[in-house]
C-alpha cells in the first residue's frame, strides 16, 4: 500500500508541475487523468510522452479503472434486485442513491480519462469530478 501511495502523490506532484509547464509553453506532454482524487480531493493527472502503458502507474490506473467499472455493474445489478423484490426503507433508497452517484462519478471519470486518450470532448464539460 506504501508502493501505491507514492505512486500516486508523486503522480499529482509531476502532474501540477507538468501543468505549469503547459501554462508557460515549455512543456508537450499528455495528461492522463487517474482514477482517484490527488491529496487535496484535486483531480490527479499521470504525465506521459506517449501512452505508457508499461508503466506501473499507467498499468494500476487501467486496473483501478476496470475495478471502478465492475463494482458499479455489480451495484446496479444489486440496485435492481432490491428494487424489483423488495420495498426498500427511505434509509435504503438514500444508501443505494449515494453508492450509485459515486459509481456514476468513477464511471464518468473513466470515461473523461480514456476519452481525453483519444482526443475527444468531456462528457459532461465544466462538471465537478468529485462533488
Amino acid at each position: 500500500m506504501e508502493t501505491r501511495q507514492a505512486l500516486v502523490a508523486g503522480a499529482a506532484h509531476c502532474s501540477d508541475w507538468c501543468r505549469d509547464l503547459n501554462a508557460v509553453g515549455g512543456c508537450t506532454v499528455s495528461l492522463r487523468l487517474l482514477p482517484w482524487p490527488g491529496p487535496n480531493g484535486q483531480a490527479c493527472y499521470l504525465p506521459s510522452v506517449e501512452r505508457d502503458t508499461a508503466s506501473a502507474l499507467w498499468r494500476l490506473a487501467d486496473e483501478m479503472e476496470s475495478v471502478q467499472l465492475g463494482m458499479g455493474s455489480e451495484l446496479l445489478g444489486i440496485v435492481r434486485k432490491t428494487l424489483r423484490e423488495a420495498a426498500p426503507s427511505e434509509t435504503e433508497l438514500r444508501g443505494m442513491v449515494t453508492h450509485l452517484c459515486t459509481a456514476l462519478s468513477d464511471a464518468l471519470r473513466v470515461a473523461d480519462s480514456r476519452g481525453a486518450l483519444l482526443d475527444l470532448p468531456p462528457v459532461a464539460p465544466g462538471r465537478p469530478l468529485d462533488s
